[in-house]
């Protein structure tokens, strides 16, 4: 049975890349593509009152425009825009769901916003979450958060696998948490008030960075790397630490895995997806793996 990937679009210019990422990953995976086109009930109401111009002609016009090689349908459903996609997700049962994300310039538009929130949140499909890239920004760089939990041996090979098909170099990050306050007699003793002083201590802590990498690196062997890669290891919280790297590195995707409900203080997991989600100016390719989560 071909796979699918279902693909919530609106009528605005970011469809056009929407539709150019899904037919590249339908041809990848060898899977038939869902383009799924909702509008709320007002909306509806204004259009058969002859009050605004159908939304889906706007899609229409650019789906005619853009190449797309992949096989694909069109769907046309009415409801809010998040229920309808994972009522879909539900439906289709896709291997995969590519959207838009929210943007400054595009808050009001019908999949952004809040929207890709629910389906990140509630839904259980792998996301690739597609923002408009930075002129600055290297396309063949991308970096893959991870810690040791089980689920981070998915997220290393599914990262090699894509790096290689789009001939991107890779940077493994792992975030060693510190506290708000904490008694550091541990690494060298002495009491800091706060995480900022724990971690400027820690970053002189040359044996324990050696040892880190070591390990980072001993992980990514084990899963067999073959695109090329490097490994970096930081100090606090982890949000922050990956979107500074994202940004130092001026990196095009972000590759990392979802929140669930049974890993919720794993170190890359829950509200990390969330703050990243809002803040980074990059794509994310969200990986969600249920049954390594319960591992």
């Amino acid at each position: 049975m071909k796979n699918k990937i279902l693909v919530p679009v609106d009528n605005t210019p970011v469809t056009q890349d929407v539709i150019r990422l899904a037919d590249s990953w339908g041809q990848r995976l060898d899977a038939k593509l869902f383009f799924l086109h909702a509008r709320s009930s007002e909306i509806q109401n204004l259009v058969e009152r002859g009050e605004l111009i159908d939304p889906k002609e706007g899609f229409e016009h650019y789906l005619e425009n853009t190449k797309c090689s992949s096989e694909l349908e069109t769907i046309y459903r009415f409801g809010a825009p998040y229920q309808t996609i994972l009522d879909a997700e539900q439906e289709f049962v896709p291997e995969m769901i590519i959207m838009a994300a929210h943007t400054h310039t595009m808050l009001g538009r019908v999949f952004l916003g809040s929207n890709t929130d629910h389906v990140l949140h509630e839904g259980h499909t792998t996301m690739y979450v597609y923002k408009q890239p930075q002129k600055s920004m290297n396309q063949k760089r991308a970096v893959v958060p991870i810690d040791y939990s089980p689920v981070s041996n998915e997220v290393i090979r599914k990262a090699d696998q894509w790096a290689l098909e789009n001939q991107v170099e890779l940077f493994f990050l792992y975030v060693q948490e510190t506290p708000e306050m904490m008694n550091v007699s541990a690494v060298g003793g002495g009491y800091y008030t706060t995480s900022s002083d724990y971690e400027n201590r820690i970053r002189h802590s040359s044996k324990q960075v050696e040892e880190l990498e070591d390990r980072l690196r001993q992980r990514v062997r084990e899963n067999n790397v073959t695109s090329p890669y490097q490994v970096h290891i930081d100090f606090g919280k982890p949000y922050i630490k990956i979107l500074d790297l994202c940004e130092g590195l001026m990196a095009s995707t972000l590759i990392m895995a979802s929140h669930s409900h049974t890993t919720a203080g794993r170190l890359i997991m829950g509200s990390n997806t969330d703050y990243l989600l809002h803040h980074a100016h990059c794509s994310m390719y969200i990986l969600k793996n249920y049954e390594l989560d319960e591992a």
